[in-house]
């Protein structure tokens, strides 16, 4: 019973949250848009040493050549990547933290 509880409260706090999701999408594409611009026409022996080197650097070296993303389908791809990422972990620590309050 109370795991049923708190599971609707943890599930509507963080559904209530697209203001958030929503800033949140919007301060990553003007990221992407800043990176495509500044690194769209440099090759590899000409861009800086302290050149970002994370996830959005390398969907942006990986996206297909023939057809690019624009910044709009790269922030989804990175969005996706980080949702993948945190599920499993989120659902294994809910779990653990339903169990754990659920038993004596």
């Amino acid at each position: 019973m109370e795991a049923k509880l708190s599971s609707r409260w943890i599930g509507s706090f963080f559904s209530s949250s697209k203001k958030v999701q929503k800033s949140w999408f919007d301060a990553l594409e003007r990221t992407i848009e800043q990176r495509l611009e500044y690194f769209g026409g440099l090759v590899d022996e000409h861009k800086p040493k302290d050149h970002p080197n994370d996830a959005i650097q390398w969907i942006i070296h990986t996206a297909p050549k023939d057809d690019p993303w624009d910044a709009v389908r790269i922030a989804r791809e990175v969005m996706a990547l980080w949702f993948v990422a945190i599920h499993g972990v989120s659902m294994t620590l809910t779990l653990g933290l339903i169990r754990s309050l659920s038993s004596p």
